[in-house]
């Protein structure tokens, strides 16, 4: 093997013939043996198993002294190896194409006996993610261990689990391997699944790949294992999720089939972990073919290196001070109002309202579930909306609470509730500057992806120019507020706007084309926006990208008005203004007032008050 594989790695020609072939086959092919390499030609590793340097190259023994400040680690999947699972057309992209786009990335492959890994005793899974975490801290030895030097890993399917246990041991042996779980800044995944403990969902997985990647080779060992393997993978997939706050995650799936299957070896759903600071992404490519690429200008090798280029910028990133005076200054000019202050002048709702709606399907698919980014809450006016808005606010704040601090951390809740009557809260200008200063106050790390100097200038127009530099002002803010939304790094936006008809007409057009705008840049699954109106999404032209939930004058509402004016009514017996004995008279004929509407309750709730004090 060893002969063979020098072959395949020395010459393109000979990589070439074998990549023609089935190159996942257990079947070695006859070749002729390894010609000697040249003095000045780079030394290749003939090894299989273990942690392989493939840039900077090794000549004549020794390394090329070439100044490196981050690693880069690519590990296969069920009977890959370290080389021809990443080769096709007889390019091995990882050593062909990459250092040419990062030169100043280390980049390495990691080799393990994966037929073993997922078919045997369930510790190998372990070992191998031992192994690999002893290797690579015996590699990072050669640096000064006080300068941050980010680790990325490039995981093809099931070596994504390798790299998940190497997480959960480096987190758990902190003693040893501390530097390694800090540094550890990104991870792409390439077709890697990501479930729980369901025997029948990685049987499922397990005989896809052994047919396709095997030739079902080790398929009667790998389904007869599976039994007692399934928990320890189930295990491995829902501790990392606690490892995987602080990880910048894109995730690849594919979809295409492999010739001869009806389906997708490893789907969508089986793919993407819905986390928050996932990136999940399609990959026009089938399971064996997503992390191989012939030529460095291929649309899925730019795709892949894309987001590569991305992890790799943001994690050299040097962590900047975010109390600096112009960051400081550039909060104060966005804070036309106090949110805080607005919310608590609003009603809150009376005891026993608004519940129902978090019972309702519509809103627990939109709080619950990443495909759905909005919903849309809409009724005539005095129906309740605004008070329904504020308890849902603070419904979402203890929800979030009770998710852990690190779910909290990670989440930015901002509001605006509008209305036609102040100046500062009718039109789109004062609500992205708003939305904006509570973004940026409750999370100042994201202040790292606006450049100072604009801030600075912003800050300076609006002095110099209050009145004229407002339009301009404005879209400049909302493109920093879509910049956030869509650099920010493991952040989760619930965004809630009330009473979008109280908005000046041309304002409400650039807050939903706005909106429409975040929705669709939204690849991270990451932003929560629930609006009221006294329209529907579908009057507003919003009807595909929302979830709908009418209130209306009757039913739920109609229980709720009643609930209010019975509260209303026993204040006054308990004040003694009213007697006892006429408490439901009195309920019922406000509540045929009202007809299921808030706003005529509270009108006849004030005029009854008004008459019975007045006449005492």
């Amino acid at each position: 093997m060893s002969k063979f594989l020098g072959k395949f790695s020395r010459t393109g020609t000979d990589r070439r013939s074998i990549a023609s072939s089935d190159a996942v086959t257990l079947v070695e092919p006859q070749v002729e043996p390894a010609k000697q390499a040249r003095e000045d030609e780079p030394e290749v590793e003939t090894e299989l198993h273990g942690l392989f340097q493939l840039y900077p190259l090794k000549r004549a023994g020794i390394v090329e002294q070439i100044s490196t400040s981050l690693d880069i680690i690519a590990i296969h999947g069920l009977n890959g190896d370290p080389y021809r699972t990443w080769t096709d057309g007889g390019h091995f992209w990882l050593q062909d194409f990459l250092p040419s786009a990062f030169p100043e990335a280390r980049i390495f492959t990691y080799g393990y006996n994966s037929g073993v890994a997922f078919t045997g005793s369930a510790s190998k899974v372990d070992d191998y993610a031992r192994t690999l975490l002893e290797r690579l801290r015996a590699k990072r030895r050669e640096f000064d261990p006080n300068v941050k030097r980010p680790i990325l890993f490039i995981c093809h399917s099931l070596g994504g689990i390798v790299f998940k246990k190497a997480m959960v041991i480096a987190h758990e042996r902190s003693e040893r391997y501390s530097a390694i779980s800090k540094d550890t800044y990104g991870v792409m995944f390439m077709g890697t699944p990501h479930r729980g403990s369901d025997m029948a969902f990685w049987g499922t997985v397990f005989g896809k790949m052994a047919d396709v990647l095997t030739l079902g080779s080790i398929r009667t060992q790998l389904l007869q294992d599976l039994q007692l393997k399934s928990t320890c993978l189930g295990d491995i997939c829902t501790q990392f999720l606690e490892r995987a706050q602080s990880l910048r995650i894109f995730t690849f799936y594919e979809r295409l089939r492999i010739k001869g299957m009806p389906k997708l070896v490893v789907d969508e759903h089986s793919a993407v972990m819905q986390h928050p600071n996932e990136v999940p992404i399609p990959i026009e490519a089938d399971h064996r073919s997503m992390c191989r690429f012939s030529t460095n200008t291929s649309e899925k090798y730019q795709l892949v290196l894309d987001c590569l280029r991305e992890l790799v910028e943001d994690s050299m990133e040097e962590k900047q001070p975010y109390d600096t005076p112009a960051r400081a200054e550039f909060l104060r000019s966005l804070k036309r109002l106090e949110p805080e202050e607005i919310l608590r002048k609003l009603s809150r709702p009376s005891p026993g309202t608004c519940t129902w709606i978090t019972e309702t399907t519509n809103f627990k698919d939109w709080r619950n579930l990443v495909m759905h980014k909005l919903l849309w809450i809409w009724g005539v006016p005095g129906v309740g909306k605004t008070t329904a808005a504020r308890y849902l606010l603070e419904n979402i704040r203890r929800w979030l609470q009770r998710r852990g601090t690190a779910i909290l951390n990670q989440s930015v809740v901002a509001f605006f509730f509008c209305d036609s009557k102040d100046w500062l809260r009718n039109n789109h200008h004062e609500l992205v500057c708003s939305l904006l200063y509570q973004i940026l106050s409750q999370n100042q790390e994201n202040f790292r992806y606006l450049d100072e100097t604009d801030l600075q200038d912003f800050v300076s127009r609006i002095k110099d120019d209050p009145v004229n530099s407002t339009e301009r002002g404005s879209e400049y803010l909302w493109k920093i507020f879509h910049t956030i939304l869509q650099r920010s790094k493991g952040t989760s936006f619930w965004i809630i706007i009330d009473a979008l008809d109280e908005l000046e007409p041309d304002s409400r057009t650039v807050v939903l084309r706005q909106m429409s705008l975040a929705i669709d840049q939204d690849l991270g699954q990451r932003i929560k926006l629930l609006f009221s109106d006294r329209v529907s999404p579908k009057a507003r032209h919003f009807s595909s990208k929302a979830l709908s939930l009418e209130m209306e004058a009757r039913g739920n509402v109609a229980d709720d008005v009643r609930r209010f004016i019975s509260d209303q009514v026993e204040n006054l017996c308990n004040e003694g203004t009213i007697d006892w004995r006429y408490q439901t008279q009195i309920e019922d004929t406000l509540s045929q007032l009202s007809e299921g509407n808030f706003l005529h309750a509270s009108l006849a709730c004030t005029n009854f008050r008004s008459g019975v004090q007045g006449g005492a």
